[in-house]
């Protein structure tokens, strides 16, 4: 396997290792090799965290799907130290995901709140809906039949509402007895 890299960089080694051989290691392997070094340790932790301990550090970023692009932008939001209020805006983060990786990427996003951000989200995956904070539905239909507020308030309230989202929900409930939405904080 060629390297991108001068002989005389990979003459530099850590641990035994070249910057090549260090850009193959996956993000678990590096949380484990870089534990002495906090900013590095702390960023593969929560890229492990965050479900991506597979990929290697010096994969392309062509390669990824794109839950795993949201996920590893996610990482270095969490991990960077931002001052002040930011909003982040996401469209249909969930797309591709398996319900994994989903629980992960929602833990990830309430890191954010927790951190004191607003996070927006744009879905329809029922789970993400169900853990929010605040829904706000349009309809009533799709395209030209919608863009009217149908529903605004905290996921118990969208089960008893009169939408398609509240009927969603409430089906999901009936087949899913460990299905419960977020109630009013």
């Amino acid at each position: 396997l060629g390297s991108r890299f001068t002989p005389q960089a990979d003459s530099v080694r850590f641990k035994e290792l070249n910057v090549s051989q260090v850009l193959q290691l996956t993000f678990e392997q590096a949380r484990a090799i870089f534990i002495n070094h906090r900013k590095i340790h702390q960023a593969c932790k929560l890229a492990c965290e965050l479900g991506l301990g597979y990929l290697t550090l010096g994969q392309s970023s062509s390669t990824l799907s794109g839950g795993e692009s949201q996920r590893l932008k996610l990482t270095s939001e969490l991990h960077g130290s931002r001052r002040g209020h930011t909003i982040y805006i996401l469209d249909e983060p969930t797309t591709g995901l398996h319900r994994l990786d989903v629980a992960l990427l929602l833990k990830g996003l309430q890191g954010l709140v927790q951190q004191g951000h607003s996070v927006v989200v744009i879905e329809h995956d029922a789970d993400t809906i169900s853990r929010s904070d605040w829904v706000l539905e349009l309809g009533p239909g799709p395209g030209a039949l919608g863009g009217n507020v149908v529903f605004q308030g905290v996921p118990s309230e969208l089960v008893r509402a009169k939408t398609a989202w509240g009927a969603a929900l409430r089906e999901r409930i009936a087949l899913h007895s460990s299905f419960k939405p977020a109630r009013a904080a």
